[in-house]
């Protein structure tokens, strides 16, 4: 019995997972899907299938976010891709938001990317009042020699004391 579970619960989800492999065949595709999971309308939800797919279990989605008790500090906090979906659930019945990249760098060696992404947030309330963010992803991408995983994913709204750089404010070639 417990090897049944051992299935059910931690070898079953990869097939599951590894089933859809054509959003993920490059590296330029993951990263277009991952952006297309995060255009949302106001009382729509992230596809949460196809948003899951792109991470290899274990990942970490980690925001660099100012301190509570003093803003001049910054902390970080990280969360599973799963646990990402949960908190947006009630976010996404009143708010609808968009986010797309505006620029790209890559250090690639073997089978391991690291990619630095700028990007722009819109966030429309349910007052109808639209927040414009920018900031920086930084995805650590693998490949199991079938398609691309996201391993790692940590952000970084821009403020007046740390802009985007130049070099991700401008759009990236495709493939």
């Amino acid at each position: 019995m417990k090897y049944f579970t051992f299935l059910l619960l931690f070898v079953a989800p990869i097939f599951a997972i590894a089933q859809n492999t054509e959003d993920c065949s490059t590296s330029d595709k993951l990263i277009r899907t991952f952006y297309s999971c995060l255009d949302v309308p106001k009382g729509k939800h992230i596809d949460s299938a196809r948003f899951v797919n792109l991470f290899w279990p274990g990942a970490q989605l980690e925001g660099v976010v100012p301190s509570k008790r003093d803003t001049a500090k910054f902390t970080n906090f990280g969360i599973t891709p799963q646990e990402y979906l949960r908190s947006m659930k009630g976010f996404t019945a009143t708010h609808g938001f968009k986010e797309w990249e505006t620029g790209r760098q890559t250090i690639s060696f073997g089978h391991m990317m690291t990619v630095y992404s700028g990007y722009e947030l819109v966030d429309l309330s349910p007052k109808g009042d639209t927040i414009h963010l920018r900031g920086v992803n930084v995805l650590q991408l693998f490949y199991d020699q079938e398609r691309w995983w996201i391993t790692y994913c940590t952000y970084e709204a821009e403020s007046a004391r740390f802009a985007i750089p130049l070099e991700l404010a401008t759009p990236p070639k495709r493939d």
